[in-house]
């Protein structure tokens, strides 16, 4: 068993992820602290009527898309600590200051590569052989502030955002094992070293980014459909023809080189229920799909 703290923190989360929620309650609960209100939004990906149901009644909740109003809203929970993991907006800088010990986000990737947001859908576009997460503390700037802790983890090449996802949450709580004693010490983390800082932003055309073109390589095709798993405007997975007709296309499967002249986009064979499409470079199998209804 966790050994009890000196004191109990009272915590406030922002997320837009309603299993977020139990986890940290159990995850505080188990070091003697108290998760006592819950920021979230409106948003189309997910919905945030679970994210409070997961909150309530042990915690209070604010649902608002306008960050002018969370400090002075949420000041009268006398937060110690607020942490961030799942959460669509920068939070702003009086909403930060407000908690005593400091204000923690969750990233995707190992700052200070991979800035921004989406960012596992860029890590899997460009076929990352390398996942990883950091928790940082906040700094008005996004995704600037210090480490606290960072994990790593390997990619395969059949990896989607569910596998991303799962290995993420494998590594959360050794993470969170590292960082709360720090935060309980004070201790400020590891600076980043800009120099070595990328920065990927939102993903706003989601028509274009899950477009297939097959005459593009067998990889670089793969890693589109890796990467399309989001499903926010358009149902998840990526899109192209193939003979002629419109697909959607969930998983596809990196082949043994092979020679065919075929014209990218045209079936050169068949194994069981997966079809072998003609890319720029050889096949790929492409094992998940439906087709397009017209109309």
């Amino acid at each position: 068993m966790p050994t009890p703290p000196s004191e109990s923190w009272r915590v406030i989360l922002c997320t837009d992820i309603p299993f977020v929620v139990p986890w940290y309650k159990d995850l505080l609960a188990a070091a003697g602290h108290r998760l006592v209100g819950v920021l979230t939004a409106p948003t189309r990906e997910f919905g945030y009527p679970d994210v409070v149901r997961h909150a309530q009644p042990e915690a209070d909740v604010l649902v608002s898309r306008r960050p002018r109003g969370w400090a002075a809203q949420l000041a009268p929970l006398r937060p110690d600590l607020l942490i961030a993991n799942g959460f669509p907006f920068r939070l702003p800088a009086d909403l930060l200051a407000l908690p005593r010990l400091g204000a923690v986000n969750v990233h995707p990737a190992l700052l200070p590569r991979y800035r921004g947001t989406d960012t596992p859908f860029w890590i899997l576009r460009h076929g990352e052989r390398e996942g990883g997460q950091t928790l940082h503390r906040m700094a008005p700037d996004f995704d600037t502030g210090p480490i606290l802790a960072q994990a790593r983890f390997p990619l395969a090449d059949d990896d989607g955002l569910d596998a991303f996802i799962a290995k993420m949450a494998a590594t959360l709580p050794a993470l969170w094992a590292t960082a709360l004693p720090k935060i309980a010490a004070g201790d400020p983390g590891e600076p980043q070293d800009a120099e070595q800082a990328s920065y990927y932003g939102h993903i706003a055309d989601e028509a274009a980014w899950k477009a297939i073109d097959w005459a593009q390589p067998v990889r670089a095709v793969h890693n589109v459909v890796r990467s399309a798993g989001f499903a926010r405007a358009l149902p998840p997975g990526a899109v192209g023809d193939i003979d002629g007709v419109p697909h959607r296309i969930t998983r596809t499967r990196l082949l043994p080189a092979m020679a065919d002249d075929s014209d990218p986009g045209t079936v050169v064979g068949r194994d069981g229920d997966m079809l072998l499409v003609r890319c720029g470079d050889g096949a790929i199998g492409v094992v998940e799909y439906e087709r397009i209804a017209e109309g």
